[in-house]
C-alpha cells in the first residue's frame, strides 16, 4: 500500500508540474500576441498620422500652386511625396510645379515616376510627350503622346503634337492628314487659325508651296493677328 500511495502521489506530482509548463506557455502565448497587437496598433496610429501629414502637405501645396506662389507648392508637394512615394496624383502635381518653375529634368523624372504608378493619366503622358519633343527626341515623344491621345479622345492638342513630330521626322503626309482632319472636326477651344497655319506648315514640308500659302492666308482671315500666319507670309 505505501508503494503504491507513493506511486500516486508521484503520479499527481507530474501532472501538477505539467499544469504549470501549460500555464507558463499560454501566458507566453498571450504575451506575444498582445505585443503583435500594440505593435499593430502602434503601426496603424504612425500610418494615420502620416498620412495626415501628407495630405496636410498635399492640400497646401495644390493651395499655393493655384494661388501663383509656385516655389512654396513645390516645397510643400516634395514633402508629400517624400511622405508617400506610391501617390502617383503627388508625383504628377510636383512635375507640373518643376515645369513651372523650369526644372524641366526634374518634371520628366516626376512624370515617370508618376506614370510607373499609374500609366492611366492622359495628362501626364501628354506633359511627358512635350518634354521629349522640346528635346527633339521625337520617338519618345511620340510614344506618349499617342498614349495620351488613347486614354482622352477629346484631348486634341495631342493631335497638335503629334502632327508636329511627324513633320519633324520628316512624315509631313501624316502632318497633313491629322491636321486636316482637326480643321474639319474643330474641337471646341481649338484654334483654328493656328491649325491652318501648322497645315501650311506640313504642305511646306512636302514642297507644295502653293497650298502652304493658302493655309497662311485663311489662318489671317479667321484671325488677322495670327502671328504665325504673319511670320509665314512675310507679313508685319
Amino acid at each position: 500500500m505505501n508503494v503504491l500511495s507513493h506511486q500516486i502521489s508521484l503520479g499527481s506530482g507530474g501532472k501538477a508540474k505539467g499544469s504549470k509548463k501549460m500555464v507558463i506557455a499560454i501566458v507566453a502565448s498571450v504575451a506575444v500576441v498582445a505585443a503583435i497587437a500594440i505593435a499593430v496598433v502602434g503601426s496603424r496610429v504612425i500610418e494615420s498620422r502620416r498620412d495626415a501629414e501628407f495630405k496636410k502637405s498635399y492640400d497646401s501645396g495644390m493651395s499655393a500652386f493655384q494661388t501663383g506662389n509656385i516655389p512654396d507648392a513645390v516645397l510643400r508637394l516634395q514633402k508629400a511625396v517624400s511622405l508617400n512615394p506610391n501617390d502617383s496624383k503627388a508625383h504628377l502635381s510636383l512635375a507640373q510645379g518643376y515645369s513651372s518653375v523650369g526644372k524641366i529634368k526634374d518634371a520628366e523624372n516626376e512624370y515617370v515616376a508618376s506614370l510607373k504608378l499609374n500609366a492611366n493619366q492622359p495628362e501626364a503622358q501628354y506633359n511627358l510627350g512635350v518634354i521629349y519633343k522640346s528635346r527633339r527626341e521625337f520617338d519618345k515623344a511620340l510614344d506618349h503622346l499617342q498614349k495620351a491621345k488613347a486614354l482622352n479622345k477629346s484631348l486634341y492638342p495631342a493631335d497638335i503634337m503629334i502632327a508636329y513630330v511627324y513633320r519633324e521626322m520628316g512624315k509631313p503626309e501624316k502632318a497633313v492628314t491629322i491636321l486636316s482632319g482637326l480643321i474639319k472636326a474643330q474641337p471646341f477651344g481649338a484654334n483654328i487659325g493656328d491649325l491652318h497655319a501648322e497645315l501650311g506648315l506640313a504642305y511646306q514640308a512636302q514642297g507644295k508651296t502653293a497650298l502652304a500659302t493658302a493655309e497662311w492666308q485663311e489662318a489671317l482671315k479667321l484671325d488677322k493677328d495670327n502671328a504665325k500666319a504673319k511670320k509665314f507670309l512675310g507679313s508685319k
